[in-house]
């Protein structure tokens, strides 16, 4: 994976084959393209589940396991095209398709996995370390066996050190869960306007991308940390749920504990957080201003294709907002989140 790169911006080839960056500002999973995908922090993203259970009081991890499954599921579908899929489900090329599984998730940041022992059918034991999440990754491997063996099953893991250990078997008479169906959310026109290779055509903005495939990451150069790619069905499912669940408290969790990170980033990194493109890079959204004034965000400032709109929010306060903004988020029109962000004399205001 490290040698084969692009002649042009030096990006890993199967990265280049598997994703793609549209005019529209979507990041996508190919050869399909049905799945859109966002990078993401690591720190940031268990962060916020981290911080969403200490708030409340209480575990979230199977909800975010139960949607990560459901989406993981569609996702292998994707990455394995119908007559390559019929092809590889055959029982004795099922390790190869799990072998690809494993390349694909060092690929794209999820951290390095090793397959212990498989029978076909009928079980499928393996390791993670590092790992990006424990609950996303779970749900992940567990979408990719009923996906790939076609069969519902049950599962059972554990931590020792850094290692996270997971065995998967068939289970005849699993309950089927209603809940937590991925949602994909509407996509609507918008000019990312990224500077591209001529090569291989993904956005040089992504330029700042260092692999390191001994440990299944993606570490963004500039600041150190650690990104990954993540279908945004499951992450929109979990949100979904929670929120109905819990109420409205939610969603300005989630901005705030998404401010609470930038602001910190900003800080330590203020020429990579300048202005608002790292947000279209990320696959978040399209700013329709990159560097808004003060009067354009205290009017109001639209994100096309917009992920999410609490961390939207939370970024664009954190990075745009001064030392004590207060901000509101809005979805004005389909496919569109609207922020708005004004300076506050005092405090952090929660909308």
């Amino acid at each position: 994976m490290g040698t084969m790169t692009c002649k042009g911006c030096g990006i890993p080839k199967l990265f280049c084959w598997g994703n793609r960056w549209t005019d529209d500002g979507i990041l996508e999973s190919q050869p399909i393209g049905m799945r859109r995908l966002i990078m993401m922090e690591q720190e940031l993203m268990v962060g916020i589940f981290q911080g969403l259970e200490e708030r409340l009081g209480v575990s979230i991890e199977h909800i975010i396991f139960e949607a990560k499954r459901k989406d993981a599921v569609l996702y292998v579908s994707d990455l394995l095209p119908p007559l390559l899929g019929r092809f590889v489900r055959l029982a004795p090329l099922r390790r190869f398709a799990y072998m690809v599984m494993i390349k694909q998730a060092a690929l794209i940041g999820l951290g390095k996995a090793k397959m212990l022992e498989y029978e076909p059918g009928r079980r499928l034991v393996g390791r993670i370390s590092p790992v990006y999440c424990k609950a996303l990754f779970t749900g992940d491997v567990f979408g990719a066996f009923e996906s790939i063996e076609g069969v519902k099953a049950k599962h059972t893991y554990g931590e020792i050190g850094d290692d996270l250990f997971f065995n998967i078997e068939p289970w005849e008479d699993a309950p089927e869960e209603e809940r937590l169906e991925p949602e994909e959310g509407i996509v609507v026109p918008a000019t990312a306007n990224y500077f591209r290779c001529d090569v291989c055509g993904l956005p040089r903005e992504i330029s700042f991308l260092r692999w390191e495939p001994e440990v299944g990451k993606i570490i963004d150069s500039r600041t150190g940390e650690w990104v990954f790619i993540q279908g945004i069905g499951a992450l929109n499912a979990v949100y979904r749920e929670l929120e109905e669940e819990l109420g409205e408290e939610i969603p300005h969790l989630v901005a705030d504990l998404t401010w609470i990170y930038y602001q910190r980033m900003k800080d330590e990194h203020p020429q990579v957080f300048k202005d608002l493109n790292f947000i279209k890079v990320r696959g978040l959204g399209v700013p329709d201003s990159d560097n808004p004034t003060p009067s354009e965000l205290k009017e109001g400032l639209n994100i096309r294709n917009g992920f999410n709109g609490p961390m939207l929010a939370g970024m664009v306060a954190a990075v745009m907002g001064g030392d004590y903004p207060k901000w509101s988020w809005e979805s004005s029109e389909e496919g569109v989140v609207k922020i708005t962000v004004e300076e506050s004399s005092i405090g952090v205001y929660k909308d």
